[in-house]
This record gives structure tokens, C-alpha cells and sequence, in this order.
């Protein structure tokens, strides 16, 4: 479930995608997945799985696209 009352904002889905976008945003051109992994862990601490979910989400929203084991903005 994407919105649950017992969960830290900080660790909500739209919260960890907004935080992604901005590191693809910032980055230099290499947003590979563990690039992007490792910016966001550094601001947010999460886990690779809390990651992934985010990034699973913000593909299947149309917010990112994955090619070749880079992450990019799709706007």
C-alpha cells in the first residue's frame, strides 16, 4: 500500500521519488543505479529495497526510464 498512516513520511514512496528526481536532476550524466542508490542513501539512509520500490514506482508512472542500467527523466 502506497499511502499507510503508520510509516514515517520520510520513508513514503512519493516522498523517496521526489528525492530521487532530484539527484537525477543534480547528477552529472551518470545515473546509473547504484550512483543514484548511493546519492539518495546518503541523503536518506534507506535500504536498496525501499530504493528500488521508489524507482518501480517512478517507472511505472512515467517519471523515469531505465536503458542499459541507467536511470533517467523521462520530462
Amino acid at each position: 500500500m502506497i499511502l499507510n498512516k503508520d510509516v514515517s513520511p520520510t520513508r513514503k514512496i512519493y516522498y523517496l521519488g521526489a528525492i530521487i528526481l532530484s539527484v537525477l536532476e543534480d547528477g552529472e550524466g551518470n545515473n546509473d543505479f547504484l550512483t543514484v542508490y548511493n546519492s539518495v542513501k546518503e541523503k536518506e539512509g534507506i535500504s536498496i529495497g525501499l530504493f528500488t520500490l521508489a524507482i518501480d514506482w517512478l517507472y511505472i508512472v512515467g517519471a523515469v526510464n531505465a536503458s542499459e542500467g541507467n536511470i533517467s527523466k523521462c520530462f
